[in-house]
C-alpha cells in the first residue's frame, strides 16, 4: 500500500489531510485544511518514509530555510514546519489552485504578446529568488501555476525542493542523486546541471526559463526526449551537452503540417505570420537563454525579463540585433508621431504636386497661348504683305478681301498703322443709299465720320449709318422738331 494511503484522513499539526496532491524525489504533497481556519486549504509537504538521512533532512530543511527567506507574491509562501506524529518532518505552505503555465495558455489560446507578459512576470519572480541567493533548479511549467481569480492572471512558483542557497549559512551541498533521478527535470535541466556540477548560479535558472519560453513560443521543446520513463541518462546527458537547440522559427518550419496547425491555432495567428512574429528578437532572446555556455547566457532572469519587456514596447533589446531589426522596432515605438508626421508629409506633397500640376498646366497654356498669337501675328502679317502686293499690281478688290477681316472694329488689329495706312488707299465701297423718293440735290458726312446726310429735290434731309447704309432718319419740312 502506498505510503500516501495512510496520511489521508489524518490530522498533522493543525491541519487535516484530505487529498494527495503529487510527489517528489524526497517528499509527498498532500491537500489539507486548517483546522483553526476552516475552508483554508494549504499544499502539506512530509517526508517520503525511510528518506530521514542527514543530506536528505538537511535539504528539507534547506527547503524550508529558503522558503521563508522569499516573500513574494508570485512565489508560494511557507506558513510552518513540525514533525508528524510518526516522526516524519513536514511543512506546510500556501496552496495554489492554478494550472501550469503552458496548459493555461494553451486553454485560454493566448497570443504571443499575452505569453510574453505572463513569462516577464515569471522571471521576474525568479530575480527577486535570485537576489535572495537562491537557484530554483526545477523550473518547469508544472512548477509555476496561473491563477486568474482577480480577473487577471497570476503567476506562482512553487517548489523549492531542488532550490540552492548561494549564501553561506545555509547547509553545503553535495551532488546527490537518487537511483536514476539526477537534480533537475530532463528537458529543462542546464547542461551545467547534466553535468552533476554543483557550481550552479543564476544561469542555470535562465536556461530554465529559456526552454520554457521555447515551449510557450512553440509548443514544444528545444530538445525532445521522448518518454522520459524508457530515457537513457548517458544518451540524455550527451544530447544536452552536444546538441545545439534550433530557434523557435526553425523549429515551426519543420513541424509537421497538423500538428503546426493546432500550435498556431492555440495562439491566434496563422502559420507564415506566427512565424515572421518568431523570426528575430524572439529567437535572438530565446537563444541567448538557451546558450550551452552559460557564460553565453543572460547574467540572470530580470535581464531575460527585461528585453522580453523591451520587445513587447517595441523597444532595442540587450543583446545584439540588426540594424534594420533595430530601425523596425524604432518605427514600431513611434508608430503614433510617424504616423502624423507621414499624413503631414503626404499632404504637403500631394499639394506639392496638385500646385506643380497647376503651374506646368498654367505655363502650357500660356505657351500655347504666346504660340497661337504668335501664328495669328504673323498671318496678319502675312496677309498684309499679300494685300500690298496684290495693291500695287492695281488688284484693289483682291487686296481688300485679303484684308477685310482686319477692317472691322472688334479686330484686334483694326486700327494697326499698316491696316489704316492700307485702308486709306483702298477705294471705298459704293453703297446705295435708299428711302428717298427724290433725286438728292445736297449730300455731306459728319466731322466724326458716321453718318452720311443728304437732302433731296423734296425738301426732305436723310441720315444713313455710313458704315452700314441703313437709314437712320427722315426729316420732312412739315415735321415738327
Amino acid at each position: 500500500m502506498p505510503s500516501h494511503s495512510t496520511m489521508i484522513g489524518t490530522q498533522v499539526g493543525r491541519y487535516h489531510v484530505y487529498d494527495f496532491l503529487g510527489e517528489g524525489a524526497m517528499g509527498e504533497v498532500y491537500l489539507a485544511e486548517d483546522i483553526t481556519a476552516p475552508g483554508k486549504s494549504v499544499a502539506l509537504k512530509v517526508i517520503k518514509l525511510g528518506l530521514d538521512g542527514d543530506q536528505i533532512l538537511n535539504r528539507f530543511a534547506n527547503e524550508q530555510r529558503i522558503l521563508r527567506r522569499l516573500d513574494h507574491p508570485r512565489i508560494a509562501r511557507h506558513l510552518e514546519s513540525g514533525v508528524t506524529s510518526a516522526g516524519r518532518a513536514y511543512f506546510a505552505m500556501e496552496y495554489v489552485q492554478g494550472t501550469a503555465i503552458t496548459r493555461y495558455c494553451s486553454q485560454r489560446q493566448l497570443d504571443i504578446d499575452a505569453r510574453l507578459r505572463l513569462f516577464a512576470s515569471v522571471c521576474e519572480a525568479v530575480q527577486f529568488a535570485t537576489d535572495n541567493h537562491v537557484v530554483h533548479r526545477d523550473l518547469k511549467p508544472t512548477n509555476i501555476l496561473v491563477t486568474d481569480q482577480t480577473g487577471h492572471p497570476e503567476v506562482t512558483i512553487i517548489d523549492f525542493g531542488l532550490a540552492k542557497a548561494l549564501s553561506p549559512e545555509f547547509t553545503a551541498e553535495t551532488k546527490l542523486s537518487l537511483g536514476l533521478q539526477w537534480l533537475g527535470t530532463p528537458g529543462y535541466m542546464s547542461p551545467e546541471q547534466a553535468q552533476g556540477s554543483s557550481d550552479v548560479d543564476c544561469r542555470t535558472d535562465v536556461y530554465a526559463l529559456g526552454v520554457i519560453l521555447f515551449e510557450l513560443l512553440t509548443g514544444t521543446l528545444p530538445l525532445q526526449f521522448g518518454d522520459p520513463r524508457q530515457l537513457d541518462i548517458e544518451a540524455w546527458r550527451y544530447r544536452i551537452l552536444e546538441d545545439d537547440t534550433p530557434c523557435p522559427s526553425e523549429r515551426l518550419l519543420l513541424v509537421d503540417e497538423s500538428h503546426c496547425r493546432d500550435i498556431c491555432a492555440s495562439r491566434g495567428a496563422e502559420r507564415s505570420d506566427l512565424i515572421k512574429r518568431l523570426r528575430g528578437e524572439l529567437d535572438a532572446i530565446t537563444q541567448c537563454a538557451l546558450a550551452r555556455h552559460r557564460n553565453d547566457r543572460y547574467v540572470n532572469a530580470g535581464c531575460l525579463a527585461a528585453d522580453v519587456r523591451a520587445h513587447l514596447a517595441n523597444r532595442p533589446i540587450s543583446i545584439g540585433s540588426s540594424r534594420r531589426q533595430r530601425f523596425s522596432r524604432w518605427v514600431m515605438r513611434h508608430d503614433r508621431t510617424i504616423k502624423r508626421i507621414a499624413m503631414g508629409c503626404l499632404t504637403g506633397l500631394l499639394a506639392a504636386m496638385a500646385a506643380s500640376s497647376w503651374f506646368l498646366l498654367r505655363r502650357e497654356h500660356i505657351r500655347a497661348q504666346v504660340s497661337e498669337d504668335h501664328a495669328i501675328h504673323q498671318q496678319f502679317v502675312d496677309d498684309v504683305q499679300i494685300a500690298g502686293q496684290r495693291m500695287k499690281h492695281g488688284r484693289t478688290l483682291q487686296a481688300r478681301e485679303k484684308i477685310s477681316s482686319y477692317l472691322d472694329d472688334v479686330s484686334p488689329y483694326s486700327d494697326h498703322l499698316a491696316i489704316n495706312y492700307l485702308r486709306a488707299r483702298l477705294p471705298q465701297p459704293r453703297r446705295v443709299l435708299e428711302g428717298s423718293q427724290h433725286t438728292i440735290s445736297q449730300i455731306d458726312i459728319d466731322p466724326r465720320d458716321r453718318w452720311i446726310v443728304a437732302g433731296d429735290t423734296g425738301g426732305d434731309i436723310l441720315i444713313w449709318d455710313r458704315a452700314t447704309g441703313r437709314l437712320v432718319r427722315s426729316l420732312h419740312p412739315s415735321d415738327e422738331e
